[in-house]
């Protein structure tokens, strides 16, 4: 008996996440996103983007301001992702800002830019090009496609389609539909722009190379979940304005599978909408589909729909979460 549960007592602590440190950055007024390298953090917050050393997090640098030059950036919010997306996993950092894809050194020393359509976002190197999202209309229809692009961001192939969950006055607004989640890893392109747990996996050139599925139980949108989010509707001061115009709110009768992915380490961390003690589910999966484990994180939340911005590096969880004293803390948990 003692064998068993000696047994039991090293399967639950194969995986499990401790509390680390909590760093409060006093620079940050509201931040919108964070990554993290093998050095530096990395956050953004409007058109600024703040360099802090990953050893002692105290802030390194700061660039970037509102504007047209080449250390400036227009607000890009047509795509529901923060004024700024960065990505920060090759040798430079790569910010996506309206109208332009901008390239900095890892010390956010200026370097080039490129002009991009006006309605492509969030281009994310891959191989020797990049992929990203294009809002498109085609028969009248409004489309979310995800392309790749070469080294000079010129359109080489289309990957994924979906319809966008607007599509003109009364004809409503869809909420809680697919995923549109994707990652580039490993010269790889990670793809969950579905209803289900499937993510698709492509190859820099745009070809098919096999999926990642998991049977996962779908959690139902009740009742109390429909009256809460169009109360969030109502009342929340960027959206009430707006309610008249997309209303009626339309529900599925599932959440979708997936609701954030991230990939790091050869594994992907798959974060889904089901929570349980105020913590958040998330499966570790390899590169190839096979479930390594299922934990649950302590992932701060801002309201029904959005988490506090985070990022997963080195099996550690890094999030910017905002005290009661409305200072912002960096919280660093690791995965063991």
């Amino acid at each position: 008996m003692k064998g068993f549960f000696l047994i039991l007592l090293l399967v639950l602590l194969t995986v499990s996440v401790f509390p680390g440190k909590r760093v409060t950055l006093a620079e940050l007024v509201n931040p919108d996103s964070i990554e993290v390298d093998k050095y530096r953090v990395y956050i953004t917050e409007g058109t600024s983007i703040y360099i802090y050393d990953l050893e002692n997090f105290k802030m390194k640098t700061k660039f970037g301001k509102r504007g047209e030059g080449p250390k400036e950036f227009m607000a890009n919010r047509q795509s529901g992702n923060p004024p700024l997306t960065i990505n920060v996993q090759t040798k430079n950092i790569v910010v996506n800002s309206l109208n332009k894809v901008s390239f900095f050194s890892k010390d956010g020393n200026f370097k080039t830019e490129q002009k991009v359509g006006a309605f492509s976002d969030r281009f994310i190197p891959l191989g020797k090009g990049f992929a990203a999202q294009t809002l498109t209309t085609e028969e009248g229809k409004r489309y979310w496609r995800l392309d790749i692009y070469d080294s000079n961001l010129n359109k080489v192939k289309g990957v994924f389609k979906i319809e966008h969950h607007f599509q003109g006055l009364g004809k409503g607004f869809k909420v809680l539909q697919e995923s549109r989640l994707y990652a580039a890893y490993d010269n790889k392109l990670f793809v969950a722009w579905e209803k289900d747990f499937n993510i698709r996996v492509f190859d820099s050139h745009g070809e098919t190379l096999y999926s990642v599925n998991y049977n996962y139980k779908k959690l139902p949108v009740t009742e109390e979940d429909r009256r809460r989010i169009i109360e969030y509707f109502k009342t929340n001061p960027h959206l009430k304005e707006l309610y008249d115009a997309i209303k009626p709110i339309q529900f599925p009768k599932y959440y979708p599978a997936l609701r954030n992915m991230q990939i790091n380490d050869g594994k992907i961390y798959a974060i889904t909408f089901k929570r349980s003690n105020e913590k958040t589910e998330c499966l570790i999966i390899d590169l190839k589909g096979k479930l390594l484990d299922k934990i649950y994180l302590d992932l701060k939340t801002i309201d029904i729909f959005a988490l506090y911005p985070f990022t997963i590096n080195n099996r550690n969880i890094y999030q910017l979460v905002e005290t009661e004293d409305e200072t912002w803390e960096l919280h660093i948990d690791s995965i063991k």
